[in-house]
């Protein structure tokens, strides 16, 4: 049994007005705190997310989770068989959110650091309070969502404890993501020789 909430939350670093989407675990069966899987283009992609963990997760393979969709309030559309995705509409600030530095011809890119920010210090905590685990912190944060998941992972303190990134986008504004990687191999001789 899962209870699922959605709000609209307005982020005070970004400006934006995010459509939030939380599936959380009844607390009668299963009481937290949860650790949260934060998905991106949670518009097009919760119910099919949620449908998976579901599946999983009734097979026990994976723990209770909160589960955290991130949205910019548009809804797919239907046209007989097929959908067609949010992504070009003019709501949705993915460009700009999940870009970690600015780069040309696009101008609304480079915003990654103002999304993670808002991520760690606005939506983690609003989620807490919309779901019946109050605010209690979670064991763990785990991240979804591509290149946004490379920048969240190499900021000097990361918010979140486990990232998986699928098929980023390391090419964005001439590999910059492998240069900081790169970089941040020579500051700190410790850091991971087979990540990427």
């Amino acid at each position: 049994m899962v209870t699922l909430t959605t709000f609209s939350l307005l982020s005070p670093q970004t400006g934006t007005d995010y459509r939030i989407f939380v599936e959380a675990p009844e607390t009668t069966d299963e009481p937290g705190p949860w650790p949260a899987l934060v998905f991106m283009d949670g518009d097009d992609l919760f119910e099919l997310a949620t449908a998976a963990y579901g599946e999983v997760r009734a097979s026990n393979a994976v723990p209770p989770l909160l589960l955290v969709g991130v949205g910019y309030g548009a809804r797919p559309m239907l046209f007989g068989s097929w959908t067609t995705f949010t992504y070009a509409k003019s709501a949705n600030k993915r460009l700009r959110d999940y870009t970690p530095t600015p780069m040309q011809p696009e101008p609304e890119s480079g915003g990654a650091d103002a999304f993670v920010a808002f991520l760690a210090d606005t939506l983690l905590p609003s989620s807490r309070s919309a779901t019946t685990c109050g605010a209690q912190r979670a064991d763990s944060w785990a991240f979804l969502g591509s290149l946004a998941v490379i920048h969240a992972l190499l900021q000097e303190k990361p918010v979140f404890t486990r990232f998986l990134a699928s098929a980023p986008s390391l090419w964005w504004d001439d590999r910059s993501p492998l240069k900081q990687i790169a970089t941040r191999r020579e500051i700190h001789r410790n850091y991971p020789r087979n990540f990427i």
